[in-house]
């Protein structure tokens, strides 16, 4: 308990040590007062002020495009390249419904030590280790903290988006979908997730790209779902790493009313 108070403490105080440097908050945050930051953690005072105040409907969730996923990355992704300018069309002038409310993107960043990461057990990559009790697959170094891997992939327009979330940062952890990430603003991670953001901004639809069809932006689109959202994949935009566990994905999604565009 003492350690949580510690880092509440702590963001509090990065917080107003921003306002007091007159430092530009996140759109969601431009209202925040002294007397309202008790209420960042976690988030649940702010929302019903949010929510009168923004009238966002529709967000494009941008599923891992780090160097983690890309040529040369740890775990490269078939196609990942190529999926770069359309996505940033879809950032700058939305889709055929029209340009979106909100463009928030997640990425993976990992730490020597993570349970899910081979070398930590000193096996193969794609072995399966007992985590908790169940077998669990456990991959090669990828999106390491400090390496361009767990920076986003050079083109992409990061510089148009509203909200970066981070995952992956806990060494006990490795979630497939965005949702766990946590808000990242002027390098200090918040105690706000991607669903709560996404419902303090008003948003009731969201559209998934990224990385990768199979894992990461299948398992976004699958908790969008869980958590209330309408929700869409673009698979134009969303390569996967195998034909197998994509067609696995496709089957998921379906059974879960996702709508897959092709």
């Amino acid at each position: 308990m003492g350690d949580y108070l510690t880092t509440v403490r702590y963001k509090k105080e990065a917080i107003m040590h921003a306002a007091t440097a007159r430092q530009e908050f996140p759109p969601f945050m431009r209202f925040v007062t002294p007397d309202m930051v008790d209420n960042v953690i976690p988030l649940f005072g702010l929302s019903t002020h949010m929510e009168a105040i923004m009238k966002t409907k529709r967000a494009l969730i941008l599923v891992d495009l780090c160097g983690a996923f890309f040529k040369n990355g740890g775990l490269p992704v078939p196609g990942a390249e190529e999926t770069i300018p359309g996505i940033n069309k879809l950032i700058m002038e939305g889709d055929e419904n029209g340009k979106f409310d909100l463009v928030v993107a997640s990425y993976e960043e990992h730490r020597p030590g993570n349970l899910y990461l081979a070398s930590t057990h000193g096996v193969d990559p794609f072995t399966d280790v007992v985590i908790d009790g169940n077998p669990k697959k456990v991959w090669p170094d990828h999106g390491m903290t400090g390496t361009d891997e767990a920076k986003f992939y050079p083109g992409l327009r990061i510089d148009l988006v509203d909200a970066i979330f981070r995952k992956g940062y806990d060494l006990n952890t490795h979630p497939y979908s965005s949702f766990p990430g946590k808000l990242m603003w002027n390098g200090v991670e918040l105690p706000v997730d991607l669903v709560q953001f996404l419902r303090a901004n008003g948003i009731t639809e969201i559209v998934v790209v990224g990385l990768a069809f199979d894992y990461c932006a299948g398992e976004t689109a699958l908790d969008g779902v869980e958590f209330g959202f309408k929700t869409s994949i673009l698979r134009q935009y969303s390569p996967a790493i195998a034909e197998e566990s994509a067609g696995f994905m496709f089957k998921r999604l379906f059974a879960a009313r996702v709508e897959i565009v092709n």
